[in-house]
């Protein structure tokens, strides 16, 4: 199985593969005596950070128009669960570098320091 699953196809392995699960909070605040009010709505919201050091056009394209959509599938390894989890999840800002506009790998220009993050729906 591969380390990252999106709406049913296999994603080129991520160089870094980091969960995160946090809070939602809405409205949380401290007092006058700084106590905190918390209103926490939901918890254990996963989210991954997912790094790329070089991917290839064709598979920068893949990956690309995978998490393109407002929302999509993503089966991975869930710290918590111990297992693979099936998660409805959207990305955030994807950020890119290209290697050398003039250098190709295998005919194709490479990529370099892809990053984003994928949160649950």
């Amino acid at each position: 199985m591969a380390v990252l699953n999106i709406n049913g196809v296999d994603m080129p392995t991520p160089s870094q593969f980091k969960p995160l699960l946090s809070d939602g909070d809405v409205g949380s605040f401290r007092n006058a005596n700084y106590r905190l009010i918390r209103k926490r709505k939901r918890s254990d919201v996963r989210s991954y950070y997912v790094y790329y050091s070089f991917l290839n056009a064709t598979n920068t394209s893949l990956l690309l128009n995978a998490i393109e959509p407002e929302q999509f599938t993503v089966i991975c390894a869930d710290p918590k669960l111990g297992s693979d989890a099936t998660i409805t999840m959207y990305s955030s800002d994807v950020n890119i570098e290209m290697l050398d506009n003039n250098k190709t790998v295998s005919g194709e220009k490479t990529w370099k320091d892809i990053s984003f993050t994928l949160v649950e729906y």
